[in-house]
């Protein structure tokens, strides 16, 4: 499945499909791959076993008009957290989030990319959703692996194509 992920989404970085496009797509495989069955647990190499994809964050050059055309086209519920450079649209269970300029370490101006997507993973037992601290079983293993995680903040590894991929616990939700 990752590599239909990194395939949709070089794809979509060389404008062979609209952003529209790749949320269908995203969507589609991650049903079809938890439908199927993709990994069966025995295989898993972890403790964990990813659940859902939790979110996915773009950088875009006008988050309001962006999420604009979510809200109009696709119908999807806007929220606003803390940040006021960035949106979030919700999608069933899932949301998506587009930072404008200015937000977290986005130069300005930019090109338009995906920043990262995070996949919600069971079991998550700590309070700490999207904190190294939320599954210290779990992170002694990426360690284990080779993964160079801090001792406090985001779950945030690459994959080996370099791209960023956020792990958290299903029930996190974000303040920004």
């Amino acid at each position: 499945m990752q590599q239909i992920f990194e395939k949709l989404v070089r794809d979509f970085e060389q404008g062979k499909m609209s952003r529209r496009q790749l949320i269908q797509n995203l969507m589609l495989t991650a049903t079809a791959a938890t439908a199927a069955g993709a990994v069966p647990a025995a295989a898993a190499s972890t403790s964990v076993k990813a659940v859902s994809v939790h979110h996915v964050t773009w950088d875009v050059k006008d988050h309001m008009k962006v999420s604009a055309f979510y809200q109009d086209v696709l119908g999807m519920k806007l929220f606003q957290g803390t940040n006021k450079r960035e949106i979030h649209a919700r999608v069933g269970d899932t949301y998506l989030t587009f930072r404008g300029p200015g937000a977290r370490n986005n130069p300005v101006p930019f090109t338009p990319r995906v920043e990262h997507i995070a996949i919600a993973v069971e079991p998550w037992p700590g309070d700490e959703q999207d904190d190294v601290r939320g599954n210290p079983k779990f992170v002694t293993e990426l360690k284990s692996l080779g993964y160079k995680l801090p001792d406090k903040g985001e779950v945030r590894v690459n994959d080996p194509e370099g791209f960023p991929v956020q792990i958290c616990g299903k029930n996190w939700a974000t303040d920004n």
